[in-house]
């Protein structure tokens, strides 16, 4: 029986089960590994400012936020676009 599911970067998936993240009974599933031409992914989570001090540290929100620094390499955030 299925009780939820998250779409997620494979990395991210890799540490929930790895135990990098908390969490029992999770598994991942591919989506596909046959898209031509291969897909490129992009990925990002919003909040607004103060969403995530309304959540306790376990909270989905949080847990997917801190899961998705960790993952991500740290880049500086352009002020502006060029132009």
């Amino acid at each position: 029986m299925l009780h939820g599911c998250l779409l997620t970067t494979e990395r991210v998936a890799d540490a929930a089960l790895d135990g990098r993240l908390p969490g029992q009974g999770l598994r991942k599933i591919d989506l596909a590994d046959d898209y031509q031409p291969r897909l490129e992914i992009l990925t990002g989570i919003f909040a607004r400012k103060g969403d995530r001090d309304r959540y306790a540290a376990d909270h989905p929100l949080n847990l997917l936020w801190n899961a998705f620094t960790e993952a991500t390499p740290t880049t500086p955030v352009v002020p502006h676009l060029p132009g």
